[in-house]
């Protein structure tokens, strides 16, 4: 499963009419997810959007975009990357007029039937929780093999947590 990780430096003083476009190179399947990783000191001055073109891939609203302080969040997708070159811009600019700032990305991509597959299991997961919620009115109980079976195969998957999370924000 490929995880594509990249960082980018952005220079201080880099405004959004001049940010810096950084071609992602990936592969074809589906990306699945993106684990984006704001570290201290950045305070909401970094910010960036992931584009195929002019379409807002990440945050998927046009006009958004991401930033945040000490930060980590795991985001799940389903875009498909079907044409070549398989490449995304990552577009990043920096408001610090003080300092430079790093925000990194890791990139989940999946061939399309294994994406499938992982979305199956999860789906199931969940119907399988809310069965047992209702069947008991309480959270479920002791897992059953099948969910223990399940839950080693999203284990596989990269995530990565933190306490607090990029703040999406809408451009003016």
């Amino acid at each position: 499963m490929p995880v594509f990780t990249f960082d980018e430096t952005i220079p201080k003083n880099t405004a959004f009419s001049d940010a810096i476009e950084k071609t992602l190179k990936l592969c074809p399947g589906i990306l699945t997810k993106a684990i984006i990783n704001i570290p201290a000191g950045v305070w909401f001055l970094a910010r960036f959007q992931i584009l195929d073109g002019l379409f807002n891939v990440l945050p998927s609203t046009e006009g958004q975009y991401y930033t945040g302080e000490s930060s980590a969040e795991s985001v799940d997708l389903w875009y498909p990357l079907e044409k070549e070159p398989f490449e995304l811009t990552w577009k990043l600019w920096n408001l610090d007029d003080t300092y430079t700032h790093e925000l990194i990305l890791k990139l989940t991509v999946l061939p399309k039937e294994v994406a499938e597959n992982v979305r199956a299991i999860r789906e199931l997961t969940s119907e399988v929780q809310k069965v047992q919620r209702i069947l008991t009115g309480k959270e479920p109980g002791p897992l059953t093999d099948l969910q223990i079976n399940l839950a080693k195969i999203i284990a596989l998957l990269p995530t990565e947590t933190a306490s607090s999370k990029p703040t999406i924000i809408e451009l003016k």
